[in-house]
């Protein structure tokens, strides 16, 4: 009686007790998400792209929050883009994929067009990374070895470096992690409709950035490892894969027609700075060299702790990774990381140590697995396991607070000034037509459209009239304006009212003697200085001011259509200078408004 009566009150404490896991477990993903956001968003406070790129993916989204306002408008996509990009010529649309984008217009919508916003959409991506790299890492280790897991990635020096700027790293990583989820409660666990989700959400994750088919081969073997070919031909994968192909087809073709760029990099010969043969021994080793500035010491060392364990327990005569689940997991990991070197080693013929941070997710999944093999050592083992979590969570630490938390890590760059010029600009009259030359074009773009809500100010870029390149220098470079009296006829053709130019030109930069000629210019007699605006930046090597000069007399565009070559696409792209609102003399016939080449 006494029994019966005492054992029903065995089970609630025992749910309890479960619940109680489940929400402390809760609660650590969203600690673990927060921190992942913070580390992106911190560190850099206040600072503009100071990435090339960055800037470009802004704009982006900025296009497509414009797009969706102007409908039904811009329906004529063509020509809508074209006059977009006349207007503010910093757009990377197909050579950039449009999922970031997208994402990116909507955090625009909610919270206006901003530096801080941009990043916020990063950060964003991060906390959805952290979230589903415990995921995945739970299924193979259990809720510890997912923590260390998530930890080894949201801190590694890499993955925090790129997440603090507006770069497509984060979110490419993030959606391989959740397409990755789903794959493995396809493959594992044989939930069926888990299969079309994963293929939908790896499609997503390339058309976030073409990186991401670094998983294609990796779910081909270990599907076929752990359920045989008939995976590949059930119902669930054949939908992925058909679902995968009429969403990735139209994005290939559009590529190629307008961004073989893209397919120079990947199969070609297009090397940027990077010039030595695929199979070289300065080819094999590159990336080799960015393992520790990717994944951190902390990794590396319990990398190297899976490989001497697992070898020590099977010389020992017992199961080298001491479970079936630690065994897929590295096996997973393994196949992700090997992919993306085998890949970016040998296929894409551009090299970049950014490109292969790709393989960050999966060398943290290989770190935990070290550590939790550490921890079956033992009493010596458990020690040495908790104090890799005591230094993990230090870590935490160092990177919420901006500071340097690996041998191997660096802050990134900071860099800032174009914004206050930029406000100048806004409150020009419609049509006003402005001229800039230097590096951080981008950025000064980006902020013209911050503050010119109508969009009524037209800015040219030096870097597509005086002269133009594909993507990089190393890509090839032509000059169209070597002189100044050249220089003063682009300006005249156009309307310019206003030059903004940078100085110094760093002293290796190809171009300088053509921003040499733009400043000799702007000196004399038919300009005048009208501000000069600080660019504080981390990099010596850039330039320290920026200055603002007014063409005096500057009237009517000679000109009645705007040319704008296109390097990055082979094309030419063609706008009536009146549609973008610039007063022209008429003097030439504008012809067919768009810009088809």
């Amino acid at each position: 009686m006494r029994g019966y009566v005492n054992s029903p009150a065995e089970g609630p404490p025992a749910a309890a007790g479960g619940l109680r896991r489940r929400r402390a477990e809760t609660a650590a993903v969203v600690l673990l998400a927060s921190a992942a956001a913070w580390f992106a968003l911190s560190g850099n406070l206040g600072s503009e792209f100071w990435w090339n790129d960055a800037a470009r993916h802004a704009m982006d989204g900025v296009f497509v929050l414009d797009f969706v306002r102007d409908l039904p408008g811009s329906l004529g996509l063509y020509r809508y883009a074209t006059e977009y990009y006349a207007r503010y010529p910093c757009l990377g649309l197909v050579h950039y994929p449009p999922v970031f984008p997208a994402v990116e217009a909507l955090f625009f919508a909610v919270c206006g067009v901003s530096v801080e916003t941009a990043r916020a959409t990063v950060a964003a991506f991060a906390a959805l990374g952290a979230v589903f790299s415990y995921l995945v890492g739970r299924r193979f280790l259990g809720p510890w070895g997912a923590a260390v897991s998530t930890l080894l990635f949201i801190t590694a020096p890499g993955v925090v470096y790129w997440s603090r700027g507006v770069m497509l790293e984060t979110p490419v990583m993030a959606m391989m992690l959740v397409s990755s989820y789903w794959f493995l409660a396809y493959v594992e666990d044989e939930r069926r409709g888990a299969g079309v989700a994963a293929a939908a959400f790896l499609t997503l994750a390339i058309l976030t950035k073409q990186t991401a088919c670094s998983l294609v081969p990796v779910w081909l073997v270990y599907g076929v490892w752990r359920r045989g070919w008939r995976v590949l031909w059930r119902r669930e994968s054949l939908l992925g894969m058909g679902l995968a192909a009429v969403l990735l087809v139209p994005f290939a073709v559009a590529t190629v027609l307008f961004s073989p760029l893209n397919v120079g990099q990947s199969v070609g010969s297009l090397t940027g700075d990077f010039s030595h043969s695929r199979w070289s021994l300065a080819s094999v080793g590159f990336y080799t060299r960015w393992l520790p500035r990717h994944a951190g010491v902390v990794c590396v060392v319990l990398i190297g702790c899976l490989v001497v364990a697992g070898l020590a327990r099977r010389v020992s005569g017992r199961s080298a990774l001491g479970s079936v689940e630690r065994l897929r997991g590295v096996v997973y990991a393994t196949l992700w990381a090997a992919t993306c070197y085998v890949l970016f080693t040998f296929v894409i013929a551009n090299k970049e140590g950014r490109f292969v941070l790709t393989w960050a997710p999966a060398l943290a999944l290989l770190g935990a697995s070290g550590a939790s093999l550490l921890a079956l050592g033992g009493r010596p083992g458990r020690a040495a396991a908790a104090t890799v979590g005591v230094v993990l969570a230090a870590q935490a630490l160092a990177c919420g607070g901006g500071w340097r938390h690996d041998p191997w890590s660096s802050p990134s760059p900071h860099v800032a000034g174009t914004a206050v010029a930029a406000h100048r600009m806004a409150d020009l009259p419609g049509g006003t037509v402005v001229f800039y030359a230097g590096r951080f074009n981008g950025n000064f773009i980006f902020n013209v459209r911050r503050f010119d809500g109508a969009r009524k100010i037209v800015v040219l870029r030096g870097s597509k009239l005086l002269f133009s390149t594909p993507a990089m220098q190393a890509h090839g470079l032509t000059v169209h304006a070597a002189t100044g009296e050249k220089i003063l006829d682009v300006l005249r053709d156009y309307g310019v009212r206003y030059v903004l130019v940078e100085e110094p030109t760093p002293t290796l930069d190809r171009v300088g003697p053509v921003l040499d000629e733009l400043r000799e210019l702007a000196r004399s007699p038919l300009f005048v200085r009208r501000a000069v605006y600080a660019i504080p930046a981390t990099d010596a090597a850039l330039a320290r001011r920026l200055l603002l000069y007014e063409r005096i007399g500057a009237g009517p565009a000679r000109a009645d259509v705007l040319t704008i070559n296109l390097p990055l696409s082979g094309r030419v792209i063609r706008v009536p200078l009146r549609r973008l609102g610039v007063e022209t003399m008429g003097l030439h016939d504008a012809g067919a408004s768009g810009g088809r080449p």
